[in-house]
């Protein structure tokens, strides 16, 4: 971390607040993940009026549109869209720029970009993650005209339920899942980072039992990528 972007945290969070993130970012932090339900057999709030968002499958020719307000995600996105069972879905406004997308998996997932752990699936259900919207788009109607349209596809495919993570301190994220219809389960996911490079995962036993005889996936705690740094 350089000492502007230090400088910017400790205007940001107070000098407490800067020391726990150094803290649990370099020596010791974990996260609580809270795993969501949301049942596709439930209609999704309808928008009122007619509207001209368009909702398109992520695909390579859409890099391009995620400049504006997402330049940051583009090298994840690749890999994304190299991985098998994984497919996206964005939101695009009147100038054809990403305003929000959302991916998932329809096969157990191993999220290889943030938390390093396994992520089951049961069919007939999906994973989703990764849910993102622009500043300027939060808490607008956007999100209700993208549900409608998400559900309607994964409800087409055959799915009839999807789950997905929240962090417990992410108060916005759980408020946007739950605005989405989505429920607890009661299931949570601990994840343990050390000295910034090791990372442990301590999975619920109902995730345990699901993803079953996934190789490695039985370990209550696994050993993620040794000696590489971590967000």
């Amino acid at each position: 971390m350089n000492p502007r972007d230090l400088a910017g945290k400790v205007k940001r969070k107070g000098l407490s607040g800067t020391l726990h993130h150094l803290c649990a970012r370099y020596l010791y932090g974990q996260r609580h993940l809270l795993w969501m339900e949301r049942d596709l057999t439930l209609e999704a709030p309808r928008l009122q009026r007619q509207h001209h968002w368009r909702y398109p499958p992520i695909g390579r020719e859409l890099l391009p549109a995620f400049e504006r307000h997402f330049p940051q995600h583009r090298a994840v996105i690749g890999d994304l869209l190299e991985e098998a069972g994984v497919q996206g879905l964005a939101a695009l406004d009147d100038e054809g720029n990403v305003c929000a997308f959302v991916w998932y998996s329809d096969r157990d997932y191993y999220d290889r970009h943030y938390y390093r752990c396994w992520f089951p699936v049961t069919a007939p259900g999906v994973y989703l993650f990764a849910v993102e919207v622009a500043p300027g788009h939060r808490g607008s109607a956007l999100i209700l005209g993208g549900q409608e349209h998400l559900w309607e596809r994964l409800r087409t495919a055959g799915h009839q339920h999807a789950r997905a993570v929240v962090d417990a301190r992410n108060a916005r994220a759980r408020k946007l899942l739950e605005h989405l219809g989505f429920q607890p389960l009661g299931w949570q996911t601990r994840v343990f980072t050390l000295f910034g490079c090791l990372r442990l995962c301590h999975q619920p036993p109902a995730v345990r039992d699901q993803l079953g005889s996934q190789s490695g996936s039985l370990a209550w705690y696994r050993l993620q990528h040794p000696f590489r740094r971590f967000p």
